[in-house]
């Protein structure tokens, strides 16, 4: 993974996109953190995610220099984290630990995100990451990244019960199953 940079997601304004308001200002936005520990290959692709408000924070699209076209923060001090190889197709986000957590929990396909220990910058996860989690195993050590995943508080009660309902007929197994 690569390192750096600074910008500002607010809350409200994932909130807009994806109608998430109660979620996401709650507060119950939890993650636990796995120090010194990354999810290297398994990053959401953000250069090509179908949202702008996410591409906009990319490391590239926020402080590139190519050929004098310099990225929106340039020269502002956002982009401290910026690094050199942080191409087009880099996804490193370059935002503070707090909007990375906002945008990562705002976010379905992200479980988890790669946060820089010293600069704003960030890697969101995949929920490939996530089966690697418990164990640790096949994650990475790293001296730069502490790996932040999705802790999603459950209800102890539910007024309707827990199970799951499946449908598969040629089976002879449609119908909604609880557990014993």
């Amino acid at each position: 993974a690569n390192d750096t940079v600074r910008s500002s997601v607010r809350a409200d304004t994932f909130s807009q996109i994806y109608g998430e308001t109660a979620l996401l200002d709650s507060g119950d936005r939890n993650y636990a953190t796995l120090e010194t520990t990354a999810c290297l290959d398994r990053n959401i692709f953000v250069a090509q995610h179908p949202n702008a408000e996410v591409q906009s924070r990319s490391c590239w699209a926020k402080c590139r220099t190519v050929a004098g076209d310099p990225g929106p923060d340039q020269g502002t001090g956002a982009c401290d984290g910026f690094q050199a190889d942080d191409g087009p197709d880099s996804s490193a986000l370059c935002v503070p630990e707090a909007d990375c957590a906002i945008l990562c929990w705002a976010l379905n396909e992200c479980s988890s995100y790669d946060m820089h220990r010293t600069l704003d910058r960030c890697f969101l996860n995949t929920w490939e990451c996530s089966v690697h989690i418990p164990t640790a195993a096949n994650l990475y050590d790293s001296a730069s990244y502490d790996l932040k995943y999705k802790v999603v508080p459950w209800r102890a009660e539910c007024p309707k019960g827990t199970g799951v309902h499946v449908r598969a007929g040629a089976y002879g197994v449609t119908g909604t199953y609880y557990p014993f």
